[in-house]
């Protein structure tokens, strides 16, 4: 749905689910890459929140949101961890075949 240009709200209210889970499945689909995070957020934040992730070394939602500025929001930084999760996991040498 969110392909087809519906916003999180949108997807929500037809799906009847909350905004955060649907927050939540987006950012898992950014961890697959089937979702462009810059979509969803701008880049200024998708920096100050990855810089956040390399400074607590976490990725709990409550240490990142307190290093963030306070304009950031908890979804954006969800959907942010998506995101590094998957440069994280494109980052990783694969693994030798016998």
């Amino acid at each position: 749905m969110f392909q087809k240009g519906f916003t999180p709200e949108q997807i929500a209210a037809q799906r009847e689910l909350t905004v955060g889970s649907i927050i939540g499945h987006l950012a898992m689909l950014i961890t697959l890459g089937r979702v462009n995070i810059h979509d969803l957020v701008e880049p200024s934040v998708i920096q100050k929140v990855e810089e956040a992730i390399k400074a607590t070394d976490t990725y709990r939602l409550t240490p990142l949101k307190e290093y963030c500025p306070d304009e950031i929001s908890y979804n954006e930084i969800k959907l942010v961890i998506g995101y590094h999760k998957r440069l994280v996991e494109a980052s990783k040498p694969a693994e030798e075949t016998a």
